[in-house]
């Protein structure tokens, strides 16, 4: 895909924390639930549109489209944006295929990959230690955690990328089976020496 900006995390390496949501409430499990079948309704969506007009292309989606998004699921701007981005990442994953066994995607989980315009990670005053805010058109909301061993590095070195989903796995192996996937962290950090 074509950036727009130039990539942050270069010599960085890649590591990922699942952390699972067990302590929600009712509420916030609901305001999560809602928002992720709004968020694959709207990826599949622009499956449809960028599948019928035939638009494989590496660029990020036209404003047209993403104000379509807008006007249809009533989201702002930068989530139509993601959203787009996303369906245009599954468009392109068929283009590696043969022309016989390319077909038209479809978005069966309820993921949303989310950047850090969307999501805060931030120290919690309370019984948690940590807390994830969200913002810009995921339902606002503070859904705090604790650390587990693996994610025990200071916030400071981390570069928030998050993914929230609810899968099947999960929802086996956990009482509400929501999880939350952080990454990309500093490789100069004491944590990451061997």
């Amino acid at each position: 895909m074509n950036k727009r900006y130039k990539r942050n995390n270069h010599g960085s390496m890649r590591r990922t924390s699942r952390i699972y949501l067990n302590e929600l409430n009712k509420s916030k499990y609901d305001a999560l639930r809602t928002f992720l079948n709004l968020y694959q309704n709207i990826i599949n969506y622009c499956i449809c549109l960028f599948w019928s007009a035939s638009d494989f292309t590496e660029n990020l989606a036209e404003k047209g489209i993403t104000k379509s998004i807008e006007e249809r699921f009533r989201v702002t701007a930068r989530l139509s944006q993601c959203a787009s981005k996303q369906a245009k990442e599954i468009i392109r994953s068929q283009m590696k295929k043969s022309n016989k066994s390319q077909r038209m995607p479809r978005l069966k989980s309820h993921t949303a990959n989310l950047d850090s315009r969307f999501i805060e990670i931030e120290t919690f005053k309370g019984h948690f230690e940590m807390c994830i805010k969200t913002s810009s058109g995921v339902p606002k909301m503070v859904i705090p955690f604790n650390w587990t061993k693996h994610t025990n590095v200071p916030i400071d070195y981390w570069n928030t990328t998050g993914r929230i989903e609810r899968s099947p796995y999960s929802a086996q192996c956990h009482d509400r089976g929501w999880s939350f996937v952080k990454g990309w962290i500093n490789p100069g950090h004491s944590c990451c020496q061997a």
